[in-house]
């Protein structure tokens, strides 16, 4: 009987990236997911493609923040470079052993770092949209993430699994989410040829809005980026929502019950109940 880390491998491999043989594939995580790595490195394997392991040590970026010149902060990692930039797939497991890490740390030195860590991002998004580049950025429970839930460590890895269809519940995760496509492709096949759509909820403006192509980021937002997915809607969706109420993370500092106000497709109004101007 496959584990869940076996489960979560293969779904991350066959149905998330779809690698293949020949593959060039970049695993990037910390020692946390050391075990899962090590599934997802024997899938990788399995599937005829080329596995390259980019592992984090423990306080890496504290450190490099704390003792780093200018120039080494803005210095971009070559591994990493070749990969989000060259290789055919990327596959992205956050593993943090302390979300707070850096809540202390000089914020000017953050967003440098952060700036030079947004030209890898960007690679990834451009080639992701060319389809030159199949990625995937997830998590792996780990005890810091329980306790930002206010759950147990198992309790969260058994939350986690059940909720990536990965637990003993789902016998075969990948056909699991291929029926889900499925499922989805119906409801946009529904809304194909539909010119308005009408959102009702707090804070949203009852008016009929949109065009199509609202209807399918809305769905999208939905498969895979939640809220984040309705901000980038940008002129579609979010410059026609009054507020969004939400909660969050930037690194080292959480942030609690964020509150956007639109208006004109941009953010007019922004406020939080803790760490603002993080």
């Amino acid at each position: 009987m496959e584990t869940p880390d076996q489960k979560f491998a293969r779904l991350m491999v066959d149905y998330s990236a779809h690698v293949k043989p020949g593959d060039r594939v970049a695993i990037t995580s910390s020692t946390a997911a050391i075990p899962f790595v090590q599934e997802l490195f024997r899938t990788v394997v399995a599937r005829g493609a080329h596995p390259h392991v980019l592992i984090d040590i423990p306080e890496q970026e504290e450190i490099l923040l704390a003792t780093a010149s200018d120039e080494q902060l803005e210095f971009v990692p070559l591994f990493h470079k070749m990969a989000f930039e060259e290789f055919d797939v990327l596959l992205k497991i956050r593993a943090e052993t302390n979300t707070r890490a850096m809540t202390h740390a000089n914020p000017h030195r953050v967003k440098q770092r952060l700036g030079v860590l947004a030209k890898l991002i960007g690679a990834q998004f451009q080639r992701g949209a060319t389809g030159e580049l199949r990625w995937m950025s997830t998590i792996y429970p780990t005890p810091a993430y329980a306790m930002e839930a206010e759950m147990g460590n198992d309790e969260f890895k058994n939350f986690f699994f059940s909720a990536c269809h990965t637990d003993d519940a789902t016998p075969d995760p990948v056909a699991y989410w291929e029926q889900i496509k499925l499922d989805q492709q119906g409801y946009v096949d529904r809304l194909q040829g539909h010119d308005q759509v009408a959102l009702h909820g707090p804070n949203v403006r009852p008016a009929p809005v949109g065009q199509r192509q609202d209807h399918l980021e809305l769905l999208r937002a939905g498969q895979s980026a939640g809220w984040r997915g309705l901000y980038r809607s940008g002129g579609g969706l979010a410059q026609r929502l009054g507020a969004l109420h939400i909660s969050g993370s930037r690194p080292g500092h959480a942030c609690g019950r964020i509150e956007l106000h639109f208006k004109d497709g941009k953010v007019v109004k922004a406020s939080a109940e803790k760490n603002r101007r993080a």
